[in-house]
């Protein structure tokens, strides 16, 4: 698994529910231009989940259900080391969705996966475990 300082992403900013800046991490070379949301989001079996995920800094497995249902293999969340953004969210994925995350605060992030693999989101939260994870 690569790490919150891999060099490999390029980032888009966006703005949480709650108006806070954040940024989406996407592997170097798959940064979408513009995509026609509504097609891709037509295809994909929605879900809501409530999900315990600490900030701590560790590598965890999603259990069988997560990973069932969300396509979540993995998840990291920890202290960024970017000068703007205080915690990392590290997601490994199997399969292509519109991912929302909501914190303890009740912020929501978005991440919209276009490939599988690696993927990340740089946050501020004064609570930032996640969770809820919802999909489409």
């Amino acid at each position: 698994m690569a790490s919150n300082n891999d060099t490999s992403f390029g980032y888009i900013q966006a703005t949480s529910e709650n108006g806070q800046s954040y940024v989406v991490g996407y592997p170097t070379g798959q940064i979408p231009a513009a995509v026609n949301e509504d097609a891709v989001l037509s295809a994909k079996r929605a879900f809501d989940a409530n999900v315990n995920w600490p900030a701590d800094g560790k590598y965890h497995a999603t259990s069988d259900g997560i990973n069932m249902e969300t396509g979540i293999t993995s998840y990291q969340i920890g202290k960024s080391s970017s000068p703007f953004y205080d915690y990392f969210l590290e997601i490994h994925v199997r399969e292509t969705y519109n991912y929302h995350f909501t914190d303890q605060e009740g912020d929501t992030y978005n991440l919209n996966t276009f490939v599988t693999g690696l993927h990340v989101v740089r946050f501020n939260s004064k609570k930032p475990t996640i969770v809820h994870v919802k999909g489409s």
